[in-house]
């Protein structure tokens, strides 16, 4: 039985605390684990996108599966190349870009005897520039990020409790990345990386102003598969967020003392170029990838209820018909595969054949 407060960040403390204590170590040896620990703290935070572990659900860890053989996929053409492959196979015609959605108008029940073509519709769209779109569904994939932000608004009627209380309770944070481009890598042939263990004692150099305090957010950089030249560094909690305020200029900067401190080199150059994402600031994205935060331990929310569609009872010709009226997609909808490129994709596919499968069922 796990207690009510239970965390994965407190049983992670408290089982270095039980280990520390059976080890007996030497102070010496017993601060380098702990050095340790903290390095896989950091790196469980970008992994799970949290503030701090201490969010994450211990009910449901480890729910997220692993596809196996190969974990990470770069996209030379950068994501976009996917996007462009699918609607090369739709018509032009139906594709709208720039049109921000403002509202999503749905019906519980519907009655198509003598209403028009636009009044049979179940649903409307209303865009920003107030043009309306009547549609049979709606399929939607704005990021969780988006819809803890504006689905109260977005959706009238407000949208059922397994739903709202879905969006509310799972969590969804903050994690970016930071390319350095040098041209010529002026590491090793061999080396794959940099990673940062911070000492017990490392802190004090945060207040003599020597490094930038977002830094300790780090876990380290890794050379980008692909480009031999370019570092890549990831960041979650709070250095995420400050990363966001800086300018391109400025981080690189801050990376640049980061690694001459480490590395003891004071040759280290300033990047070519640097880039940061800054997936917070984005108004329709708010944040990277979702999580099970302890929230969901008393309510049994797991994504998988995220994808559950709202539906519409259809009278045509006094015979009822339950159809699918509003579905949501998108990686935080996936029970096994949250937080991933391709959990979002299997949702969209899946959500699509729901439709089409319920579209054409006779009868509820």
């Amino acid at each position: 039985m796990l207690d009510n407060a239970a965390n994965v960040g407190r049983i992670l403390r408290s089982k270095l605390r039980k280990h520390l204590r059976t080890k007996g170590d030497p102070l010496t040896i017993r601060d380098m684990r702990e050095e340790i620990f903290d390095w896989n703290v950091r790196l469980l935070m970008i992994e799970n996108a949290c503030f701090t572990l201490d969010e994450l659900s211990v009910k449901y860890w480890g729910e997220c599966q692993p596809i196996g053989n190969v974990e990470h996929a770069n996209f030379e053409p950068g994501y976009s190349s996917i996007i462009k492959f699918i609607a090369q196979g739709l018509n032009q015609r139906n594709i709208r870009l720039s049109c921000p959605v403002e509202t999503i108008e749905w019906r519980q029940s519907i009655s198509t005897g003598n209403l028009s073509q636009a009044n049979a519709k179940p649903v409307t769209v209303t865009l920003a520039d107030k043009r309306r779109i009547f549609a049979d569904c709606v399929i939607a994939t704005c990021s969780l990020g988006y819809l803890k932000e504006n689905y109260k608004k977005m959706f009238n009627p407000e949208l059922p409790l397994h739903l709202s209380q879905a969006i509310e309770c799972l969590g969804f944070g903050l994690v970016n990345k930071i390319f350095l481009d040098f041209g010529e890598p002026w590491w090793g042939p061999n080396d794959q990386g940099f990673q940062f263990i911070w000492s017990k004692n490392g802190r004090r150099i945060f207040s003599k102003q020597k490094l930038a305090t977002w830094t300790r957010d780090l876990t380290g950089f890794n050379i980008l598969e692909g480009h031999r030249a370019v570092l890549l560094g990831q960041v979650a909690g709070r250095g995420a967020y400050i990363v966001e305020t800086l300018s391109e200029q400025q981080v690189a900067l801050d990376c640049i003392n980061l690694l001459r401190h480490f590395l003891k080199r004071e040759d280290i150059s300033v990047p070519r170029r640097c880039k940061r994402t800054q997936w917070h600031s984005n108004m329709y994205i708010r944040g990277a990838y979702s999580h099970i935060s302890t929230n969901c331990d008393a309510t049994a929310v797991t994504p998988g209820i995220l994808g559950k569609p709202v539906w519409c009872t259809v009278t045509r010709e006094a015979r009822d018909k339950c159809i699918p009226v509003i579905m949501l997609a998108g990686e935080a909808t996936h029970e096994k595969y949250y937080s991933t490129t391709h959990g979002a994709f299997e949702t969209g596919i899946r959500q699509a054949k729901t439709f089409l499968q319920y579209h054409t069922e006779k009868k509820c």
